[in-house]
């Protein structure tokens, strides 16, 4: 800023200047800093160039701390030294100082003072020649001193850094250059931009030091001065592409890969257009690396280059949108829950959704799941869609976007208002299966929420579905699939038919059938045959063993089919002891019937035992939420929802039928009900069940209401409750109701992909299963235990989750001496392994060198994940050892190692 020509301003610069010249006679700090003040006050070049002169006086005559706060006036007001014009008089005055070789500190400080005045030393050779020649002082603080003047004249001088450039390259070469001094070397290389040939030549010093000095803080220091370099002068942004892909692919150091892929990140965010990207491999990394900040930073650099469309062709840009999205929302999916980062980034992955990729509606589902996680990400969602949808272009919308309006339906209906009205006024016809097919799951998901009666729409999907189907098997069996999930099992009887014909496997076929058994199961239980319901489930459940024979695949579905079994077998038989203890009761409650205890106390442990099995169905619904590794929070809700239920049944015939404290049936009824309605308030139908429950809720206040009973007071005879009659009726409405609402089969049923396990090995090992391992009495066994974990390898990141590995070992006895022993059995042990690499090994010393006999032991294991949850690690391993008084001259491959020898 340059103040007017005032008589004022003319008045003010006199009195500056007097005010400069009492300054000068005092030799002390305080007022050689008070300069800043009056530059500040006083930026004309008159002011300027007197001022700067007599702090070049002062820098000259004073000692080190005069000259030492001259430096950081000269720091300050660095930007006024332009307005100098005996800019030779006051770089003299510096190198005057710089000349006493004798004060290495006085040197340093006159080193800064150049450094300060870079602007007015552009073409100085004389100082460039001077400041080289200093770095080989042997002070370190001149030397630093030299190191930061060199990097403030390269800012502003191209020759003096192609000049230097040279002398950079041999100290920072150089083995005995301390790692300080090479450090900030390699940063001023950032400066080396003023012409290409320098550029250039620092670009392959660079990459020098890169091969010989692959210590941590210069590869850092380099790869973020490359990326600088290439930013500001414009070469080789292709190579610094590929070097930082192959540091995030190689270097196993979290540090390099996240400054790389910020490096990375950068360039591309920078540069107007980045040619010839490698896009294939920056999603692989985007796909294979661990470290949570590399695969941000890789998805916001595709974000960035797919806005630049930076590829060959329409096909291969929306080829490589969809890869975006997939990794995105895979790197959601995996964090688990959403903070601020990756809430920006759903957003920022929502600027390039939808597209016109058909292929994108893969990762449109995933990222769905993900946006269910927080409205604000919804509603951005929904103004999008609209927005495409007002352009006149609704197939553009409908395409990418049906599997994210699905979900969006489901748990946020009143943002799908405006465009339920455009969603059924789209094209259903069989021109676009693909997108007929989004459409159905929309509609399905609608009719589920109560937008739409169930009714109508499963009419409609059976009337227009089937013809188009029939072209595309598989997209009749991912409809299949959604209706499962979603609790459609009506419309999977037809689709099954008509996906039978086209299946030539004799797995898939059993498959089909297991499938088809659950579907025509869902059917018989809505109508309270549950007798009926149990001989379809076993069915379906002979059709598993075809389709998985092996004990170690298809664990989930057979012991989810068998808790049905036992969950739909408990409530026939709570059914007919209802009707049974009603048969014990009087019609008239004045009236006495004499029955035997023997009688009541028989129909009151029928109900106990049928309670009983609900429970046990309800732990083990439970118990398969951590049954397959990796089960997934949809299928964890839907078992969770089917668990509620049973203990809610089991709890009010408790409450009815076995004398319990019944004040909770109508005081705690409100708690209960509240309990499912919050569980299922987290369900993907959380509309259909809470309503379900409301009403049911409602009816059986009305039902008290009727009978004119409000409390539930006094002795059976004398106590105005409600009528035998009316309480069986009130429970298999409960019942009823309760068990009408649609089956969501979990997810993970479905799953037909081999699960995670942990494969266990002993050694010593016998011959066959049935032949014992043979111990020596008084010696010992000693067993080792290798367990590895298999299939691990069907998701990249589920490696990374396991932490531990908790093997137990079961010992018990089939026959012993009892003269020869005082142990107790069974006995077990438990260790508890980390996990590196998939398997664990361990050695264990068995209590069987007691007495002689046989034992059976039993050795399972449970997978330990990073956030503490305990999954089941296949079924247990089994093995027999039989103590004997002298082992034989032959010993097999089963003998046992000795203790000693272990």
């Amino acid at each position: 800023m340059v103040l007017p020509n005032t008589v004022t301003t003319e008045r003010e610069q006199q009195s500056a200047i007097i005010e400069l010249d009492k300054l000068l006679n005092s030799k002390t700090s305080t007022p050689a800093v008070s300069f800043v003040n009056i530059l500040s006050s006083y930026p004309t070049t008159s002011v300027c160039n007197s001022i700067f002169l007599k702090l070049g006086d002062i820098f000259k005559s004073g000692d080190n701390t005069i000259r030492f706060c001259v430096l950081k006036v000269f720091e300050k007001c660095r930007k006024l030294l332009v307005r100098v014009f005996n800019a030779e008089r006051l770089v003299k005055r510096v190198h005057h100082v710089f000349e006493n070789e004798i004060d290495p500190a006085a040197r340093s400080l006159a080193i800064r003072m150049f450094a300060c005045m870079a602007i007015l030393l552009v073409d100085d050779k004389r100082i460039h020649s001077d400041v080289r020649n200093a770095i080989r002082s042997p002070n370190e603080s001149e030397v630093s001193a030299c190191i930061f003047c060199i990097k403030e004249l390269c800012r502003v001088s191209i020759s003096f850094a192609s000049d230097t450039l040279s002398l950079i390259r041999e100290i920072v070469l150089a083995l005995e250059t301390p790692l300080m001094q090479r450090l900030q070397l390699i940063s001023s290389l950032e400066y080396m931009c003023g012409d290409p040939v320098t550029a250039l030549d620092s670009w392959v010093l660079l990459t020098d030091v890169l091969d010989r000095y692959p210590m941590l803080p210069i590869v850092l220091v380099s790869l973020r001065t490359l990326s600088q370099l290439s930013i500001k002068s414009s070469i080789r942004h292709e190579q610094l592409i590929k070097l930082m892909l192959e540091y995030m692919k190689t270097d196993e150091r979290s540090e390099v890969q996240s400054m790389a892929a910020h490096c990375l990140s950068t360039l591309v965010s920078s540069a107007a257009f980045v040619f010839d990207c490698p896009h294939d491999d920056i999603v692989a990394v985007a796909r294979t690396s661990k470290c949570i900040e590399v695969q941000e930073s890789c998805i916001r650099m595709m974000v960035v280059l797919v806005e630049q469309e930076s590829c060959d062709s329409s096909e291969d840009l929306y080829s490589f949108q969809s890869k975006v999205l997939t990794c995105g929302s895979t790197m959601l999916q995996e964090t688990g829950s959403l903070n601020k980062e990756d809430i920006t980034l759903m957003h920022t992955l929502l600027e390039i959704f939808p597209t016109n990729s058909a292929s994108s509606k893969r990762s449109a589902e995933s990222l769905a799941a993900q946006m269910t996680l927080c409205s604000r990400v919804v509603g951005s969602f929904c103004e999008a869609i609209n927005t495409t949808w007002e352009k006149g272009d609704p197939h553009r919308a409908l395409e990418a976007s049906c599997q994210s309006l699905s979900l969006c339906a489901s748990q946020f209906p009143h943002l799908m208002n405006d465009l339920i009205r455009k969603l059924f006024e789209c094209p259903r016809g069989s021109e676009n299966p693909v997108l007929f097919l989004s459409l159905v799951k929309s509609i399905m998901f609608l009719g589920m929420s109560n937008l739409k009666s169930q009714v109508e729409t499963i009419q409609m999907i059976k009337s227009k579905c089937l013809s188009a189907l029939r072209e595309n098997p598989w997209n009749g069996y991912r409809l299949l699939r959604s209706a499962f999930v979603m609790g459609y099992l009506k419309l999977a009887l037809p689709l099954i038919d008509e996906l039978k014909t086209k299946v030539e496997s004799v797995r898939m076929r059993a498959w089909m059938s297991s499938l088809y058994f659950l579907a025509e199961a869902e059917e018989i239980r809505t109508s309270e045959n549950y007798s009926m319901t149990v001989e379809k489930l076993q069915e379906a459940a002979q059709q598993m063993y075809v389709v998985g024979p092996s004990s170690k695949t298809f664990t989930f579905q057979k012991r989810y089919l068998k808790a049905l079994i036992t969950s739909n077998d408990a409530l026939s038989r709570l059914r007919l002891a209802v009707w049974d203890w009603l048969d014990f009761r009087p019609l008239d409650p004045s009236q006495k019937v004499q029955h035997s205890d023997t009688e009541e106390l028989h129909e009151c442990k029928m109900i106990s035992e049928a309670i009983r099995s609900l429970e046990v169905a309800k732990d083990k619904i439970l118990e398969l939420r951590r049954c397959r590794f990796g089960t997934d929070a949809q299928s964890e809700m839907c078992l969770e929802q089917h668990a509620i239920c049973q203990a809610f049944i089991a709890r009010v015939a408790s409450v009815m039928f076995l004398n319990e404290d019944k004040e909770n049936l109508i005081y705690g009824w409100d708690s209960i009900v509240e309990s499912i309605i919050t569980r299922e308030k987290q369900t993907v139908l959380a509309m259909l069940p809470a309503q379900t429950c409301k009403a049911l809720m409602k009816w059986l206040t009305d039902l008290f209401a009727e009978s004119g009973r409000e409390t539930m007071e006094g002795n059976d005879s004398e106590r105005g409750e409600l009528s035998d009659l009316h309480r069986v009726q009130a429970f298999l409405h409960v019942m009823g109701a309760l068990n009408k609402l649609p089956l969501l089969v979990p997810p993970s049923f479905l799953d037909t992909s081999n699960p995670v396990y942990v494969d266990i090995k002993s050694l010593p090992s016998p011959k066959s299963a049935m032949e014992p391992i043979e111990t020596q009495l008084g010696i010992g066994c000693v067993l080792k235990i290798e367990a590895t974990i298999v299939n691990l390898h069907t998701r990249q990141s589920w490696s990374s989750q396991i932490t531990y590995i908790v093997l137990s070992v079961v010992i018990n006895y089939d026959a012993l001496d009892p003269k020869g022993t005082t142990a107790k059995f069974p006995q077990s042990m438990q260790f508890k392994l980390r996990c590196k690499g998939g398997s664990v090994s361990t050695s264990c010393l068995l209590p069987v060198s007691q007495a002689l006999g046989s034992y059976s032991v039993s050795i399972s294991a449970d997978i330990l994940d990073n956030r503490g949850n305990c999954w089941d690690g296949g079924p247990a391993t089994s093995l027999r050892v039989r103590t004997v008084q002298t082992l034989g001259a032959v010993k097999s491959s089963g003998t046992a190692m000795t203790q000693a020898s272990a």
